[in-house]
């Protein structure tokens, strides 16, 4: 049956799935009733989608060369006037046929997943996956340069330092009438006189600690914990990782997880970073700030 339906299809026996599937796309634009008025369109049309479903599935084609096999063995077991098959040779058949089916479900599988593959290496979708990497990219090599930078802060003189017990706040009010609040270790060390600064990264304006000059003891930092680059570098390597996409593409599970994390995981916490706290205003200002 696969050679007659070849031949409706004006190939060889030897087709390859990309010919068929080739030729069948030929023939739909031809035989479709949209397309071709002719009064036996639609019947060859249909008779073409038949051919086409069963040379696209090895499992009916080898239900069709079974059926054949059997009906070409019981023709000569009648004319030779033997019996039907023992139970041997039974189980040897079905165990036959088993990895037979066995092997095409397994073609079948890695044809699904190339598929996929393909869909998603497609030309949108690949572009879309590769801008998306190359912002994740960099802005994960601006954290890099922004822990390298000199911070900043503005200098200011201690005027007192009070602690509500009330509310567990430490607040230092300086000079020129301004007030902030610290943590305990700067608060302890702070003294009437002393001088402040609150010291931030220059581009994302990330809170580094307070450096303390003191009038007799000289100058201290204290760490302002809890920031972001405490976990540098883990955090602009992170970001970085997408590198891999703009040169890897290979139909391996981790392809598709990295796939994956571009369009959910990545933009989620890249918009969160940047939307909270002003982050992005702060880094576009730092651009600006350079012309």
């Amino acid at each position: 049956m696969r050679n007659a339906f070849l031949d409706l299809f004006g190939l060889t026996h030897g087709a390859t799935d990309v010919e068929i599937k080739k030729r069948y796309r030929e023939l739909v634009l031809q035989l479709h009733p949209d397309v071709n008025d002719s009064p036996n369109a639609e019947a060859q049309f249909r008779l073409i989608q038949k051919a086409y479903e069963y040379l696209s599935d090895e499992s009916k084609q080898l239900d069709g060369m079974y059926s054949q096999y059997n009906q070409a063995k019981q023709t000569k077991k009648g004319d030779t006037g033997t019996s039907e098959l023992s139970p041997e040779e039974k189980r040897a058949e079905m165990a036959k046929r088993a990895r037979e089916f066995s092997k095409v479900a397994h073609k079948e599988a890695k044809q699904v997943e190339q598929d996929v593959f393909d869909m998603l290496t497609s030309k949108m979708p690949w572009l879309a996956v590769r801008v998306l990497s190359f912002c994740f990219v960099l802005f994960g090599a601006f954290v890099l340069i922004d822990f390298w930078l000199p911070l900043q802060g503005n200098m200011k003189k201690v005027e007192h330092k009070v602690f509500y017990e009330l509310f567990d706040k430490k607040t230092v009010f300086f000079n020129d009438g301004t007030q902030e609040d610290v943590n305990e270790a700067a608060f302890l060390a702070l003294g009437k006189g002393d001088s402040l600064s609150f010291e931030y990264t220059m581009m994302l304006q990330e809170f580094e600690g307070y450096r303390i000059i003191r009038r007799t003891k000289g100058p201290i930092f204290i760490d302002g914990k809890f920031n972001l680059l405490d976990y540098y570098p883990l955090f602009p390597a992170l970001f970085i990782l997408p590198l891999f996409l703009l040169f890897y593409k290979k139909n391996e599970v981790k392809f598709y997880l990295l796939y994956l994390a571009c369009f959910s995981i990545y933009p989620g916490l890249l918009l969160h970073y940047l939307l909270k706290e002003d982050k992005l205003k702060y880094l576009l200002q730092f651009f600006l700030s350079l012309f």
